[in-house]
């Protein structure tokens, strides 16, 4: 586990992860679009049948039987596409060359428009994640403002804090959030405060300082934050329980 010493932890910015997601997003509803378009393009120049979904042909393969001008000719698909599983008998609709009906794919809602349309649901998603991600990361820096100019402070011993690991890979941890409680004067109430998201254990940090400054807004203490940034050399600094 990595310390960081004396140094200040580097947090995870509010907004960015946000922004990053949301053009993810965009990115993917956009190639979603393209890839429809593609596949409506791949289309054009083509005739129209009906088919018959037959036996499987290997693997998840399904062979598909139709007619043209009286030439029984097969394609073959997969048994299943995005939005649809096809099952033996299911008529299909065909789309084939004219001039060589053996060049033919199955042409319905499913098979043409099932990939790009669960991947551009999927990138809405995304971008909907990354808005609301966005939307709070706002409110927080807003409340770090404010904190930062009107809230109370208040140092909270090492000994009331703890490290908690919220994200780790195979090998190591990769993302720390510290708590620090202490209980309100004026209500009595215990409260918590958590840091933002940490790239490097502050556990150091926190043991070299002996205490954490946090601070809250007297009319509602859960509305906290933990601030790093303040030496603990700081004069009037209080020492909360």
């Amino acid at each position: 586990m990595t310390d960081l010493g004396t140094t200040s932890p580097m947090t995870f910015h509010a907004t960015r992860g946000a922004l990053i997601a949301g053009a993810i997003g965009i990115a993917i509803a956009l190639a979603a679009v393209v890839w429809g378009v593609l596949s409506m393009r791949a289309l054009e120049g083509t005739a129209r049948t009906d088919g018959t979904v037959l036996f499987a042909s290997s693997g998840d393969g399904r062979m598909v039987d139709f007619v043209v001008d009286g030439t029984r000719y097969t394609t073959s698909t997969s048994a299943y596409s995005v939005l649809h599983t096809y099952s033996t008998g299911e008529r299909v609709p065909v789309a084939y060359n004219p001039k060589d009906p053996a060049h033919a794919e199955v042409a319905d809602l499913h098979s043409t428009y099932g990939g790009p349309l669960f991947a551009g649901g999927f990138g809405v998603l995304v971008i909907a994640a990354g808005t609301v991600g966005y939307v709070c990361g706002r409110r927080k820096m807003k409340l770090r403002e404010w904190l930062d100019q009107c809230g109370r402070e208040i140092w909270v011993p090492a000994e009331d804090t703890r490290v908690r690991v919220t994200h780790h890979d195979s090998q190591r941890p990769l993302v720390f959030v510290l708590r620090a409680t202490w209980v309100d004067p004026i209500s009595r109430r215990t409260i918590h405060a958590d840091s933002d998201m940490l790239r490097a254990d502050p556990s150091e940090l926190v043991r070299s300082r002996g205490r954490v400054r946090v601070l809250y807004d007297p009319a509602d203490p859960t509305r906290n934050r933990i601030d790093f940034e303040h030496k603990t050399a700081a004069s009037g600094a209080l020492t909360g329980r």
